[in-house]
């Protein structure tokens, strides 16, 4: 982490309300291109980012950055900022509770496509796969952290992120006419 934004965030963790705003500066823009990824509602959005501030500034005494990258730890408050707003809207569908086999995720290689081809199958899946796709593959959440985030064993979990890996090869390969593998 740079230096400036290392003193920005001690200034904070005393309160100090200059470096609140800065800090808000400074990484807003970055935080509004993560949430495009998973709200497309402006209102909704305006909420998350509010909420997420006021829980960043509320929290920030326990950020160490020997321990991680800062945006790494308020990318993760967003995004369960995100879920807390979903969840009391009831707007997150969620996924059911069934297993899959494993075999199929063995198989797909991710790394044949360029990241615009990516966005643009993920645009047109549902919001739910979309989400999961997302938060697993983009933002690197695990299953155990996913499992937490759904209310879900790990297990469906997987299952879940398999079905929305076999929903993106069909968007795929109905899109581009090739195979994933």
């Amino acid at each position: 982490m740079n230096s400036d934004l290392n003193h920005i965030i001690e200034q904070c963790k005393s309160e100090n309300r200059a470096s609140q705003k800065e800090l808000y500066f400074l990484t807003i823009a970055k935080f509004k291109l993560v949430l495009r990824r998973y709200c497309q509602e402006t209102n909704d959005a305006q909420d998350i980012i509010q909420s997420t501030y006021l829980r960043i500034f509320e929290c920030i005494h326990q950020f160490d950055a020997q321990k991680g990258d800062f945006y790494h730890w308020a990318n993760r408050i967003l995004i369960n900022e995100f879920f807390k707003l979903m969840r009391s809207r009831k707007k997150v569908i969620m996924l059911p509770d069934e297993s899959i086999d494993e075999e199929y995720s063995l198989q797909f290689n991710w790394n044949k496509f360029t990241l615009e081809e990516v966005q643009q199958v993920i645009k047109s899946m549902n919001e739910t796969q979309s989400i999961l796709l997302h938060l697993y593959y983009i933002e690197q959440y695990n299953f155990s952290e996913l499992s937490a985030l759904y209310n879900m064993k790990e297990s469906s979990i997987r299952g879940n992120i398999s079905r929305a890996r076999k929903a993106f090869e069909l968007i795929w390969n109905n899109k581009f006419n090739h195979q994933v593998y």
